[in-house]
């Protein structure tokens, strides 16, 4: 019975390898997006790169059932948000 319990909760707690993969290539264009635009703070210009990171990013976010906007919102917004739309898929 322990065994079986260890499974279980090794299994609630491990990230799919498909979904691990997908998050650090997200990670990964988000980073390179970072130094970009601070490079564009200091007068380089790398518009064409920072659109084409946009454009590689693009379709993993419309592969989403939903999103939420965490611009300018505390932590308990947007983990209010995420609630209401967990009550909505049910």
């Amino acid at each position: 019975m322990d065994t079986a319990c260890a499974r279980v909760a090794i299994g609630l707690n491990t990230i799919p390898p498909s979904i691990e993969a997908e998050s650090r290539q997200i990670g990964q264009i988000d980073r390179e997006m970072k130094i970009l635009k601070r490079e564009v703070l200091m007068g380089r210009d790398h518009a064409e790169r920072l659109e084409s990171l946009h454009a590689a990013r693009r379709p993993y976010y419309e592969r989403c059932d939903a999103t939420v906007v965490t611009d300018d919102k505390t932590a308990g917004q947007v983990a209010r948000e995420v609630i209401e739309l967990a009550f909505e898929w049910e």
